[in-house]
């Protein structure tokens, strides 16, 4: 994995097989020649006017670019699978925004403990899942600046709907 930032382009062809590419992504040139790290809406327009560029370059389609933020993981301390670790037993939530629109979020292997077996219902209460509700409804402060999840339209997220054991197929993860 990079040591920086990145944005993946994945792209289709006309037998809707799929490819990707990275362009690692450091820091922006501002018109004065100063460095800057860079912002989402910097990020954003960087990848949407790469993609208008690369578009007369192919004769597929451009179906996403994923801005990849790497992050420093080393404080997390359960950082170990556990004997019952299972990625096909996941925690299957659904949040609503201010407007309405519902938003899914999944957490693979989640521990089996936080689920009431007869219902499937993630135990809300505990204090791990209690902590992710809150991060995804009301966002991180990171020192005056709050970071909140939203829909692919930007609109925040408000409540959560349900949280769930879900079951699936693991097969192999795409990355892009």
């Amino acid at each position: 994995m990079s040591a920086q930032n990145y944005i993946v382009y994945e792209y289709e062809d006309r037998m809707q097989r799929r490819a990707t590419n990275q362009l690692n992504v450091k820091t922006f040139v501002a018109a004065d020649g100063e460095e800057f790290p860079p912002t989402m809406p910097h990020i954003n327009a960087f990848a949407s006017v790469l993609a208008e560029a690369v578009d007369g370059l192919i004769g597929g389609i451009i179906r996403r670019a994923t801005y990849v933020i790497v992050g420093d993981i080393s404080g997390v301390t359960g950082n170990v699978a556990s004997d019952s670790a299972d990625v096909e037993e996941i925690g299957a939530f659904q949040f609503r925004t201010l407007d309405g629109l519902k938003v899914q979020a999944n957490v693979p292997a989640i521990i089996e403990t936080l689920v009431t077996n007869e219902t499937g219902n993630i135990n809300q209460a505990a204090t791990a899942v209690a902590a992710y509700l809150a991060m995804m409804e009301d966002g991180i402060d990171l020192g005056g600046t709050l970071v909140r999840a939203t829909d692919v339209g930007g609109d925040y997220l408000d409540a959560t709907v349900y949280a769930r054991e879900r079951s699936r197929n693991s097969g192999k993860r795409r990355q892009y």
